[in-house]
């Protein structure tokens, strides 16, 4: 599991699918998410979705990028989610 944690802290910008992950820890999809859960209490999914908006708080207080540009920045495919 660190390796998918790590590889989401870093990498949260691009766009990833459980399926990419899967393939990143080596495991089925139903061991990932079981074992994702466990360690953090929460999906590989929700966990990525808290680092974006984490990013995206940090970026709205310390600069002066729109919400739009912080949307794409940190990952989201559309400033309204």
């Amino acid at each position: 599991m660190a390796d998918v944690i790590a590889l989401l802290e870093k990498e949260y910008m691009n766009q990833w699918s459980l399926d990419d992950l899967v393939k990143t820890a080596n495991m089925s999809k139903g061991n990932l998410i079981r074992i994702f859960k466990n360690a953090t209490n929460q999906t590989p999914m929700e966990y990525l979705l808290d680092i974006r908006m984490q990013r995206a708080m940090e970026l709205l207080s310390k600069t002066d990028f729109t919400v739009t540009e912080i949307a794409y920045q940190v990952g989201f495919g559309d400033s309204n989610y």
